[in-house]
């Protein structure tokens, strides 16, 4: 059985766009982009530090957005009630965000 990801052809869209993920993803096909993992005894260069600081920044924004977007509860596990059709899936979460902007700005 396909995952969420498969099902929802959302692996497919993502193909060819540029992918960032945490260590648990290192050798993951279809990740480009990981924190530089620190070897046991070697500490990891400066540049290295930064690097792992920048990405770790994107994805705490990323957390937090998605964190926001469940507030709504449509997209929660856990207290979504409403349950949508996979065809469905991308025009819901895009009518979700764009009210969420809306009344984030108004």
């Amino acid at each position: 059985m396909p995952g969420p990801c498969a099902a929802s052809g959302l692996a497919e869209r993502l193909r060819d766009l540029p992918s960032v993920a945490d260590l648990g993803y290192i050798g993951v096909e279809g990740i480009n982009t990981v924190p530089h993992k620190r070897s046991p005894g070697i500490d990891l260069d400066p540049s290295q530090v930064e690097f792992n600081t920048a990405l770790g920044r994107i994805r705490a924004a990323v957390e937090h957005a998605i964190a926001h977007l469940k507030t709504w509860r449509m997209l929660s596990e856990e207290g979504g009630r409403y349950r949508y059709p996979i065809s469905k899936y991308e025009s819901t979460v895009a009518a979700i965000v764009g009210l969420y902007f809306f009344a984030a700005y108004e």
